[in-house]
């Protein structure tokens, strides 16, 4: 039975050539041209529409009819405003997924087939950008051109099952598999396959080298002038990019992830398509919608970094021909002027988007290309060098080493530098260079706008048939030049990246490849290095409540207010929480928004609408992107005097991703909505608290379902948090639930962490509020009825006390119904060594009373006048004489006296103590008495020029809870900050890597470790580290002012007493 019909040849008019040949789909003709067979617009898949329009493509329709495959200009949805460039007639249409096959004029079979992928910076394009009929005429050879999706079309990656990512890739397999099929019906060896491209091209075919979708499809591999670990290769982070695409196609909603798949899966392919172009002039280097890695299920295209396959060495050694143009920056020429200035003023745009630099690097990077003086018209050569390394040059060459390092043994390496007098200068100089692809144009026909090679001068059309000869040469043997060629002896490439062909006129053999400039590059990126991270979604993750969905954000796993615990309503919010409810159905895990009732003064979460609302107690886990299971855990307590916050106030993703560490956040009720306290079963206190419990019970429970160890668990807080994670250490309901303990500026002993008498500051709040009644039943009935409105509407007004307490926080519980979370005060607790003695990394920062500077002007003068109402609530006197003597003292210790505006630094040194240093101290002296030996003490005090002086004077210090800022990411949510310097950011980089120590070996400097040496603490809060740059290991840490203090608690210290007894009123 035929398989292939092969010259059946009807004359009509002027004896028209043409070929019938069977396919897979059927029967298609093709027409004889300048001695080659063409057959145009053959279907070899289908592209889905619709909703499913960047699903994988579909098998190709069959047909009966006989298919004149003749050229109708089809291409795939793109920019309209590139067309004019290549002066072609087009069809665009979402129906573009077809094949142009160009056979000679021979009767032999099993023919070499090329394949070459276009490029287009994935955005632009189609087969017949270049076409290739002056390489087949005269040889043995067949070539297949093809149209895959473009840009959102085939690129768009948010890792759902509508939108999974790569589907102009997969059109790519698809094609190759179709060419498998069916290539022999053509005269073509199936089994002789060689996959090319240049640019975007280039990455697709060495891309397709990599995949394991892709394996056995192809022979060989020739990519002309990209590689797939370039920067603009693979999508660093495609959920970012879908964001920054929606907005350009001015689609608000972007931070909604299921509102944007709506929106992609529904807007017009014009409009989809319309912004394409300026995808291709990002300052960055990265082309914006490309390639991306996958996770999930269903067919995926690449599923790791393109760095880790290589290193693996995973993947298919077939020969390749790998290489470059000379001057590949040119490709930048045009927007020289503009980006020139631009480079002078932020040199940062510039940088690719797969480093994380610093600005010294940066600088680093500036100098070595451009020198100390501006960027001008005179150093446009460096421009170029410049583009030619980033975009180009440095990632092949990088591909190449680690090629080379896995054993590929055949690769055949070469730069093009072939030009003729009629191509244009560099600009502003008498050079001239060749372009970005310029090889690929020497195989191909003419150039992209035009066909004929007679037009181009004899010594170029000389090149073109050299080059021609050693891309055919490989195809055919795989080796450019085999032996008994005309050509000059070309071996592969050795692990010295040597040799390589300098492809001119002569050709003539090389040694390194620009080694100084990859040499600097390779330290770099040894460094900064940042992989691609995968497309959004994580498989549906289950817990005991029911499955949620994630999605990947900046590099890692995000998971957004997952229910942990319910808290109760109507008369009964105040009590304990209750189990969270069971579902059914997926949880989509993506609203940042919800907060406990609260003052919404310093409510915001960026890009996000804040939901204020009871049922509010949610969970957020921010996973990093590995495989590793049995990762350790760290759940976040927020600050804000336990008056505000939630779970996001500060966000720690960039400690998830360079740790491998879980990062747990939550929400837990607040105020007097978690605070009250009245020792009543309906009000017995602590329910914020009991959240806090509940959150921890729920992490031992699930946690390893999101990769987690439940058995390695640490719990870590800032301010109020820190409180609050100081107290769950001596709470017997919150025992087994951790293993390690940061609090971060906040100790159990201060006056402001437990109510010293509940029942007053409830009258008192209650007054605030205006209700005046005595009576503590219809205090408490006020309060269970009151609105939530109301019940918030005062707190704000709690931060400025001049007590050094803020009024709602834990308390110590009389017996009532149900557990209770603090039947003691902690410095008994402490004094009896009754709690668990798990490692601490316990600390504060150098001026934590900056908190209350600006309150400076107000209270200076009333310090003066009635120093003792700035006495904590938690010493206790005989008299008011003795209150004013001990008050007195405390005022000649920090003033001499006298609050001035000369002794602001004792103002701050002065609510340092009281808020929390001092306390810090005296829960140390406490631990070390009970024999708890695995304490870690720290005073932070770095410090830079950016930061604003102390109040009167020309002194810097860290402020309240500065070490929590340098371990979470930039800074508070609800603060505008402008990007940290170089210095800031090495200093969060150190205390990062102290905390990472911490949570995973119980030590911040651990055995190897370049910190010095950190023992735990021991007599006289002796030693600490100072935490600056560098880190400094000191002796006693603010002996004189603990001591100071120790003489004042020991004397007047008031434990904090549980409520008293509410004597219940019956109605007879």
């Amino acid at each position: 039975m035929l398989i292939f019909l092969f010259f059946t040849f009807i004359c009509v008019c002027q004896c028209v050539d043409y070929r019938v040949v069977d396919t897979s789909e059927g029967p298609v003709k093709g027409y004889k041209d300048g001695g080659v067979y063409g057959f145009y617009n053959i279907p070899y898949a289908k592209a889905p529409t619709g909703r499913d329009r960047f699903k994988p493509a579909l098998p190709a329709s069959q047909r009966t009819y006989l298919l004149d495959a003749v050229d109708k200009g089809i291409v795939c949805p793109q920019p309209k405003d590139i067309w004019m460039l290549f002066n072609r007639s087009l069809l665009m249409t979402e129906d573009c997924l077809i094949a142009n096959i160009f056979a000679p004029d021979t009767t032999k079979t099993n023919l070499p087939v090329m394949v070459s992928v276009h490029g287009g910076g994935f955005v632009i394009g189609d087969g017949n950008l270049l076409t290739y009929k002056n390489l087949i005429k005269g040889r043995e050879l067949i070539v297949v051109t093809f149209n895959y999706r473009l840009g959102a079309h085939g690129f768009l990656c948010l890792g759902t099952d509508d939108v999974p990512g790569n589907s102009g890739m997969k059109d790519q397999v698809a094609l190759l598999r179709w060419v498998k099929a069916n290539i022999a019906n053509f005269g073509g060896n199936p089994d002789d396959i060689t996959i090319t491209g240049g640019s975007a091209g280039a990455a697709s075919v060495h891309l397709l080298m990599l995949s394991p979708m892709s394996q056995g499809l192809f022979n060989k591999v020739v990519p002309e002038s990209g590689a797939a670990v370039a920067p603009w290769a693979v999508q660093k982070d495609p959920i970012w990019v879908s964001q920054e695409y929606a907005k350009m196609l001015n689609f608000s909603n972007y931070q909604d992830l299921n509102a944007l798949e709506e929106f992609y899966k529904t807007v017009s392919y014009e409009i989809l398509a319309s912004k394409g172009m300026e995808l291709m002039n990002q300052t960055h280097s990265s082309i914006s919608l490309g390639p991306c890695l996958e996770k999930g299920s269903g067919d995926m295209f690449l599923t790791e970094s393109p760095v880790n396959i290589l290193k693996s060495g995973n993947y298919s050694r077939v020969p390749m021909l790998f290489g470059f143009a000379k001057m590949e920056g040119l490709l930048r020429k045009d927007v020289f002027d503009d980006w020139s200035v631009r480079m002078n003023e932020k040199f940062s745009d510039f940088i690719p988007l797969d480093l994380d630099l610093d600005d010294e690097t940066i600088q680093k990077v500036k100098k070595f290309y451009f020198g100390t003086s501006p960027i001008d018209k005179t150093k446009i050569v460096d421009y170029i060098n410049f583009f030619t390394d980033i975009v180009i040059a440095y990632p092949m060459l990088r591909s190449l080493k680690m090629h080379v390092d896995a054993g590929h043994d055949n690769i055949y390496l070469y730069e093009f530098s072939f030009v003729h007098d009629d191509v244009p200068y560099v600009p502003y100089t008498h050079i001239r260079g060749a372009d970005h692809c310029a090889q690929s144009l020497h195989v191909g026909d003419g150039n992209l706008t035009l066909r004929d090679d007679g037009v181009f001068p004899k010594e170029c059309r000389e090149m073109k048939r050299i080059t021609r000869e050693l891309w055919y040469n490989f195809i055919t043997m795989g080796k450019p030049v085999p032996e008994g060629s005309e050509f000059p002896s070309w071996p592969p490439v050795g692990k010295d990246l040597s040799p390589h062909m300098v492809i001119d006129d002569p050709l003539y053999l090389s040694g390194v490849l620009l080694q100084e400039r990859m040499v600097f590059w390779d330290e770099i990126y040894e460094k900064h290095y940042r992989h691609p991270s995968a497309s959004k979604i994580k498989l549906s993750t289950q817990t005991a409540q029911g499955p949620v969905k994630g999605y990947t954000e900046n590099g890692l796993y995000a998971f957004y207010s997952i229910p942990y615990a319910k808290a109760p309503t109507g008369r009964n919010r105040f009590k304990a929480p209750l189990p969270a409810s069971n579902r059914s159905f997926l949880l989509e895990a993506i609203n940042k928004g919800i907060v406990c009732p609260q003052s919404t003064h310093l409510l915001s979460i960026p890009n996000q609408t804040v939901t204020i609302t009871e049922d509010c107690l949610i969970a957020n886990i921010f996973v990093p992107d590995t495989k590793k299971t049995n990762l350790p855990v760290i759940v976040y307590v927020h600050g804000g005097a336990f008056i505000v916050g939630h779970g996001n106030f500060l966000t720690y993703k960039q400690f998830v991703k360079t740790n491998d560490i879980i990062v747990v956040t939550f929400n837990y009720r607040l105020g007097a909505h978690g605070f009250l306290c009245m020792g009543t079963d309906d009000i017995p206190g602590n329910a914020g608290m009991k959240d806090q419990v509940a959150l921890l019970r729920w992490v031992k429970e699930n946690i390893a379902n999101f990769g987690g160890d439940s058995d390695d668990v640490t719990i870590a807080g800032y301010s109020a948090g820190s409180m609050a994670v100081d107290l769950l250490m001596l709470s017997d309901m919150a025992k087994g639930l951790f293993n390690k303990v940061i609090p971060e500026s906040g100790a159990n002993t201060a006056a402001w962490g437990v109510q010293t008498d509940p029942i007053k500051n409830a009258k008192e709040y209650g007054k605030i509020l205006n209700f005046t009644m005595d009576d503590v039943n219809s205090l408490e009935e006020f309060y269970k009825t009151v609105s939530y409105e109301i019940l918030t509407s005062k707190q704000f007004d709690l931060f400025s006390r001049p007590d050094s307490t803020f009024l709602f926080s834990p308390c110590v519980e009389r017996n009532t119904e149900g557990e209770e979370f603090l039947t003691d005060s902690p410095v008994n607790i402490l004094k009896s060594g009754r709690y668990n003695k798990v490692p601490m990394l316990y600390g504060f920062a150098n001026m934590e009373g900056l908190m209350r500077t600006t309150l400076f002007e107000e209270w200076k003068n009333k310090m003066n006048d009635n120093f003792s109402e700035f006495l904590p609530p938690d010493l206790q006197f005989n008299s008011e004489e003795e209150k004013e003597i001990v008050a007195n003292e405390i005022k000649e210790f920090y003033f001499g006296g006298k609050v001035t505006d000369e002794n602001t630094l004792s103002y701050v040194d002065f609510f340092s103590d009281v808020l929390f240093t001092y306390s810090t101290l005296r829960s140390i002296r406490l631990h070390l008495d009970a024999g708890h030996d695995k304490i870690y003490l720290y005073e932070y005090v770095f410090v830079y020029d950016d930061l604003p002086v102390v109040l009167h004077t020309n002194v810097r210090g860290a402020t309240h809870c500065s070490q929590s800022v340098d371990v979470g990411d930039g800074n508070f949510a609800h603060v505008d900050v402008k990007p940290f310097p170089p210095e800031a950011r090495e200093m969060k980089k150190i205390v990062r890597e102290l905390w990472n120590n911490f949570v995973k070996t119980g030590q911040p400097v651990p055995k190897g470790s370049n910190f010095p040496s950190w023992p735990p603490v021991g007599k006289d809060w002796s030693p600490h580290m100072e935490l600056n740059n560098p880190l400094q290991l000191k002796g006693s840490l603010l002996k004189e002012r603990a001591l100071f203090w120790d003489e004042i608690y020991e004397q007047h210290y008031r434990h904090p007493s549980p409520p008293q007894n509410i004597v219940k009123r019956f109605e007879l």
